[in-house]
């Protein structure tokens, strides 16, 4: 993979259309920001983003909401929660939840359950 140093060389190396930049080769930034929200990091997106292949996240990974349009998640043989919700949580009329007990509500926080929503802590 070929670094560019200038941005005259990364334009010189793509293709350029309808403000849409395509390059037949990778991209690599060096930039070593950490990110602590969705903008500041070594690389900020405004838009969505489409990955077609695998994707690899050297570290944490935070996202407000996952979603998925898959009816089965495969994950490592151990999911670990915390014992301790802190933070307002509502669970809404159409969503099932659970949690692996014991579980405590921090002072001050609160536990909504919608009715016709589920909650079950085994």
């Amino acid at each position: 993979m070929t670094k560019a140093k200038e941005l005259s060389e990364l334009a010189s190396a793509a293709t350029v259309t309808s403000g849409n930049v395509a390059l037949s080769g990778g991209l690599d930034v060096d930039g070593v920001t950490d990110s602590s929200s969705s903008t500041s990091g070594a690389l900020i997106v405004d838009g969505g983003v489409g990955i077609a292949k695998k994707l690899f996240v050297g570290t944490n990974v935070t996202a407000p909401k996952f979603l998925t349009t898959a009816t089965k998640i495969e994950t490592a043989i151990f999911r670990v929660n915390d014992q301790t919700l802190s933070a307002n949580t509502t669970i809404a009329a159409d969503e099932n939840a659970n949690a692996t007990g014991p579980l405590a509500v921090a002072s001050g926080v609160t536990l909504t359950v919608t009715n016709g929503g589920n909650l079950s802590i085994v």
